[in-house]
């Protein structure tokens, strides 16, 4: 494994560390020849048959033409979709192929430098001669890989302040964009762009571009569904009570006093393990309605046991569902789908096991099949799939 000392060519002639310290989430960085054996990770048709199965996540995406406006289609896409599609300006997104596609998990790999629970996706658009979609902003990290063909990249500079939008788009289509660099990437070539800075990719020619995103929980929905989820009496251990009170010399005032109080009580409820756990299954839990690999029907800790000495090898169904931590007193809470799997201690290498890069094989897994308590723990991983045997 690489260490984070190493130069690695996907980030130029950078170090992972150096890139954190200088560009990560403060500038963008063009960097030429960053994967320079890439090809497409389908061709064209294998891509159109992948968006016209139901559990992918898939977009069609037409630009501006003959006065109309961006517009925007959701898959699962058949033959006659895009037999029916112009010879130019339009875009097919997948969203999530490094979970069906090999070539798109290991390009996902080369792009590793932060924790499972900051990783997203992979997504894969072909895009015909003038397809894009538009001019925008993203509010996360984004590695975008040339694959095939070539695609014109304009951005800004800095993170945007006016995020006025387009009302008559069907899509978050910036309605002013005034670029400062342009560049042209072939395949191999990669864009790193931070949070919040605009910018537009236009296909010159058909072409094919990954991008490798990364992600944080949305705050409202981390805070929202964490106090939609807690019981009753965690609300009434909060209650606002006041048997000491005086009489009020201004009846319209909230003294403060009571101000003080009532976030104290508020931030009570964020201040314990519980939110931290919470944290862990929401930071596993896939982003989007494709669930994880198809489940198994049925599988047990003995047949587990004999597919991996048969050679067999189990694959996670993607980073960002595999996560852990350790609490102050030392036990570990790992999490996969947005399930908690409480641990004892001690037992932080076999969740970093699950969660890493380290292939899952009888090897590696034979000292955890041992005890049972991680035997059923995988097994029902593979039941859920989120572990799955490679076909």
């Amino acid at each position: 494994m690489k260490t984070m000392t190493e130069r690695w060519r996907e980030f130029g002639d950078l170090t992972p560390r150096d890139f954190l310290e200088r560009y990560w989430q403060k500038r963008p960085l063009l960097i030429r020849g960053a994967v320079p054996e890439i090809t497409s990770p389908l061709p064209a048709d294998a891509l159109f048959a992948l968006a016209g199965e139901s559990d992918t996540i898939s977009r069609l995406i037409t630009a501006p033409h003959d006065g109309a406006s961006w517009t925007c289609r959701r898959g699962p896409f058949d033959a006659p979709d895009f037999e029916a599609l112009p010879d130019h300006g339009w875009t097919l997104l997948i969203q999530e192929a490094d979970r069906k596609v090999d070539a798109c998990a290991a390009l996902l790999d080369r792009f590793r430098i932060v924790p499972n629970w900051r990783v997203d996706d992979v997504m894969v658009s072909y895009a015909t001669d003038g397809g894009g979609v538009g001019p925008h902003i993203d509010r996360y990290d984004v590695f975008l890989i040339q694959a095939l063909g070539q695609r014109r990249w304009r951005i800004g500079s800095d993170p945007l302040h006016d995020e006025s939008l387009d009302p008559g788009a069907e899509i978050p289509i910036l309605s002013r964009f005034q670029p400062e660099e342009e560049w042209i990437l072939d395949p191999g070539d990669a864009l790193y762009l931070p949070p919040r800075i605009a910018h537009e990719g236009v296909a010159v020619g058909a072409c094919v571009t990954c991008s490798v995103g990364f992600r944080v929980p949305d705050p409202r929905e981390l805070c929202a569904g964490f106090l939609r989820q807690l019981p009753p009496s965690a609300f009434e251990a909060i209650r606002y009570s006041d048997p000491d009170l005086a009489p009020a010399e201004h009846l319209g005032e909230i003294p403060p006093s009571a101000r003080r109080h009532l976030r104290e009580a508020a931030r009570t409820l964020f201040a314990d393990e519980a939110f931290d756990r919470w944290v862990g299954c929401i930071s596993s839990r896939a982003l989007r309605d494709a669930g994880p690999t198809a489940p198994v029907a049925s599988e047990t800790v003995s047949g587990l046991r004999r597919k991996l000495a048969e050679g067999e090898t189990l694959r996670r169904s993607a980073p960002s569902h595999f996560v852990w931590y350790r609490e102050g007193d030392g036990t570990v809470q790992l999490f996969v789908g947005g399930e908690r799997y409480p641990l004892a201690h001690a037992h932080a290498r076999e969740a970093e096991l699950l969660c890493g890069r380290e292939v899952l094989n009888q090897a590696a897994l034979a000292p955890l099949l041992k005890r049972q308590e991680f035997a059923e723990i995988l097994t029902d991983l593979v039941l859920r799939g989120f572990l799955f045997f490679r076909a």
